[in-house]
């Protein structure tokens, strides 16, 4: 009975601080990549910086990528950047967490139906992997996957599939809004 008692507090505050943590925003710098050629994104060496953003007030997930422009050998390259490319998917599922202390935030958004693409953004926040358990290889703070899937909607009728992974610093809160 007593560690029935013992239990149920710990699952309790375990639940209250998975709520808290949801409902706030949080950010990581994302440090190496794996881009796959096909996705649309910079390719693995034009990629400068990356980050990623878990919005628990709005339910959002948000991959930034910033990469250099591209300057042919012998010409003047722009003396602006190009914009960041910004993947952002609303409404997003949380696993809770598992034996490991990861937390995995899914979002998707299907847009095959309009000649688009399904598109699926993973965010998994281990920065706790450690405190639960051993693994004889690194496991990064936070990985994102970033998948789509083509609608088959083009001039061969094939379905393209792609996965572009990315690693980094441990989700923060954030001060910005």
């Amino acid at each position: 009975m007593k560690n029935l008692l013992l239990l149920s507090i710990t699952m309790f505050f375990s639940v209250q601080t998975i709520a808290s943590e949801m409902s706030s925003r949080k950010d990581a710098d994302l440090t190496y990549w794996n881009v796959d050629t096909k996705s649309g994104l910079y390719a693995n060496n034009e990629i400068t910086a990356a980050s990623v953003t878990v919005n628990g007030l709005d339910k959002t997930l948000k991959l930034v990528v910033r990469g250099k422009p591209f300057c042919p050998e012998g010409s003047m390259c722009p003396a602006v950047e190009y914009l960041p490319i910004e993947i952002k998917i609303t409404n997003y599922q949380v696993n809770s967490e598992d034996l490991c202390g990861r937390i995995k935030y899914v979002a998707q958004i299907d847009g095959r139906l309009h000649d688009g693409n399904l598109e699926k953004l993973t965010v998994v926040d281990a920065k706790d992997f450690n405190k639960y358990c051993d693994s004889p290889v690194a496991v990064p703070p936070t990985s994102v996957y970033y998948e789509t899937t083509s609608s088959g909607f083009n001039s061969e009728g094939v379905v393209v599939k792609t996965m572009s992974s990315f690693f980094g610093n441990a989700l923060q809160k954030s001060t910005a809004e």
